[in-house]
Order: C-alpha cells, then sequence, then structure tokens
C-alpha cells in the first residue's frame, strides 16, 4: 500500500490521505426512479490518529417526464484505531446536508451519522472495508456498508462499494488517488 506519512507513524498500511471519484447509482425506494450520478470523497489524516473527511454527491433521473434530482454534502471527523499491518478501526463523525428535488420542488434537510467500520488487508494489493452507521437526516435508520480497493501503483486503485439503509441502497464503482 502507499501510505501517508501519519499513517505510516503509526503503523498503519493505510493511507487515510485520498480523493476518490466514483459513479453512483442509487435505488432510493421502491416509489422513486434508480438516481444515476458521481461521487467525490477527501480524507485527510493527522499523526494525532485523526481525519477530516468531505463528501459531495450528486445524482438525478428522469421518469415519464419528471425529473428527481439529489445532492448530499458531508463533512465529519474521524478517528483511527486499533492499527496494525493488516487491519485499523475507524470511528467517524458527520454533519449530513442534502437537498432533494422532485418537479422542481425542493427539499432541504440536515442531520448527523456515527460510523463504526473496520478496513482490513486481504493482501498486499486488495483492501476491504466494513462498516455499520446510524444516521439523523431524513430519517432515522441503521444501515451498513461494504467495500474493497484494488491497488493499481502505490498512488491509484480501483474500488466499489455496496451500501444498504431502510430508505436507500446505493452502489459506487470508481477510482482513488492516495496522496
Amino acid at each position: 500500500m502507499a501510505p501517508a506519512a501519519s499513517a505510516q507513524s503509526l503503523g498503519s498500511p493505510f493511507s487515510y490521505n485520498y480523493l476518490d471519484i466514483s459513479y453512483v447509482k442509487s435505488d432510493i425506494t421502491s416509489t422513486l426512479p434508480q438516481l444515476d450520478g458521481y461521487r467525490g470523497r477527501l480524507s485527510f489524516d493527522s499523526p494525532d490518529k485523526a481525519r477530516i473527511l468531505v463528501e459531495w454527491e450528486e445524482t438525478e433521473e428522469k421518469a415519464n417526464t419528471v425529473e428527481y434530482k439529489r445532492q448530499d454534502f458531508m463533512a465529519g471527523i474521524g478517528f483511527i484505531g486499533g492499527q496494525n499491518m493488516s487491519m485499523d478501526l475507524i470511528l467517524d463523525f458527520k454533519y449530513l446536508r442534502g437537498e432533494r428535488s422532485v418537479a422542481g420542488i425542493n427539499t432541504t434537510k440536515s442531520g448527523y451519522g456515527i460510523e463504526l467500520g473496520l478496513r482490513g488487508l486481504v493482501t498486499e494489493v486488495i483492501e476491504v472495508d466494513a462498516s455499520i452507521e446510524y444516521r439523523e437526516y431524513w430519517v432515522s435508520e441503521f444501515g451498513g456498508r461494504l467495500g474493497s480497493q484494488y491497488q493499481i501503483t502505490p498512488a491509484f486503485s480501483v474500488g466499489a462499494q455496496y451500501s444498504y439503509f431502510d430508505t436507500e441502497q446505493k452502489l459506487s464503482a470508481g477510482v482513488r488517488y492516495s496522496m
């Protein structure tokens, strides 16, 4: 892996300094169409086992002349623990803000999320992560994520992620640049 200097000093093989860019396919509920779009995510770590997270996601779909749009923003602080040479424990606290537009009618909502996860190495070039999350956002709900990254070079990897909540399921695939 291409560890950042601060993560490496903690004895971790993972980089927590990265930029992810992904294509996203969402199935929000059975009553709304599937939404397609893009997500960008930045993560910056520190020697103090903390990191800053920022994420932007925009998805949309046009069904039967009705246009559905979503814009979601997340900013948070995360903590890295239990570092060893094959696994890390992650705890993230997130501020969530979203805007939904259905046929030109906009609704905005803010909330928060708390996520607990594990990030581990299966091989030297394959990383997996799994997490559970509680969020107070559009509704109160629990959910989870499962993802994987395949390292192509020390700085670039490709990956996929599946997330499930009561109100939505998402599948995403993209590239990661580790700084």
